[in-house]
């Protein structure tokens, strides 16, 4: 385990509380859902949440989750889950997803938006950071 205190201590740098293990990967895992456990959360239909959808030895999907576990790490209140589309015919055939990754936005159960184009950490933030609710500002000011 790669203690990174101590270089915050030293540099005076405010670096994310994300621990690392000995092979430089984040341990703040986005969780993997079944098909079944998230088709129960859509019919909730409460909140927002974004899913990507992936294969395991999709080289791609391996950077996507990597971002995605930075944008959670980042502090968006929306929760980020995936799943493998080989485990999901029901929503791959629903939603029409046709190639991976794909990071599906949720809100109330129903897709809104569909993103294949992983461009950035920047880009991955700004999208499911629209999910979060806009808090009023006369509540704010008032309370």
């Amino acid at each position: 385990m790669v203690n990174l205190d101590i270089y915050r201590k030293e540099s005076g740098l405010n670096l994310l509380p994300v621990s690392l293990n000995t092979k430089g990967t984040s341990q703040m895992a986005i969780e993997e859902l079944q098909e079944e456990e998230l088709l129960k959360r859509l019919r909730k239909k409460g909140g927002n949440e974004a899913v990507l959808f992936h294969t395991v030895f999709c080289g791609t999907c391996q950077l996507t989750e990597r971002m995605l576990e930075i944008v959670q790490a980042a502090g968006v209140g929306v929760p980020i889950h995936k799943i493998n589309i080989n485990y999901a015919p029901v929503l791959r055939d629903a939603w029409r997803i046709s190639s991976v990754p794909c990071l599906v936005l949720i809100t109330d159960g129903q897709p809104v938006h569909v993103e294949y184009t992983m461009r950035s950490v920047d880009h991955l933030y700004a999208l499911i950071k629209s999910l979060e609710p806009e808090i009023d500002e006369e509540v704010t000011n008032n309370g």
